[in-house]
């Protein structure tokens, strides 16, 4: 998630999320099944409506993700645009979309309404609203003991989920590509 002062809202994990605790990661999740009326013993070929349903719940969970981790209104949420996907080796062994979400807010506001406290607040304990360029810069010089500070902490790679870090590449070449 992006905001209308060129700043990337990301948030650190809690210690009570099972996957990367503790870790920088961007604002998402995953698409709920439940949303499109799909369940595990659903014949798929006689859904002729299937397909189109689970394009729109993977486009409209990653605004609602913005809205329960964050708080941001929705209405405040542009069109998702699918970046590309990251392929987690093993142990995890997944694959994660990313998607670039714009926020029409500043990131001082975004800090606020994250202060009065998300609906799923529990699965972070800190917000970061990181310049976009200087998070790039970053992640394109890996080698590097680099670091970006913000409210005296420095955030380094190995801070980061690597989720986060697949999709800061993704988001590199979005932006190379459209500048």
């Amino acid at each position: 998630m992006t905001t209308k002062d060129d700043r990337i809202i990301l948030i650190r994990r809690s210690k009570a999320v099972a996957v990367e605790p503790g870790k920088i990661d961007c604002v998402g999740g995953h698409p709920e099944p439940s949303e499109i009326g799909w369940k595990v013993d659903t014949d798929v070929s006689e859904d002729v409506g299937l397909a189109g349903r689970v394009i729109n719940e993977l486009f409209d969970s990653t605004r609602k993700e913005g809205r329960d981790e964050v708080g941001v209104d929705i209405d405040c949420l542009q069109d998702p645009i699918l970046l590309g996907a990251n392929i987690l080796a093993p142990p995890k062994s997944a694959v994660s979309m990313t998607f670039l979400v714009k926020c029409e807010m500043s990131s001082e506001n975004v800090k606020k309404i994250y202060a009065q406290g998300p609906p799923e607040a529990f699965e972070s304990t800190q917000i970061l609203c990181l310049p976009v360029r200087q998070l790039l810069d970053l992640i394109s010089h890996p080698s590097t003991d680099n670091a970006l500070s913000q409210d005296s902490e420095n955030l380094r790679i190995s801070d980061m989920t690597i989720s986060l870090r697949g999709s800061l590449f993704l988001l590199a070449r979005y932006f190379r590509a459209v500048d």
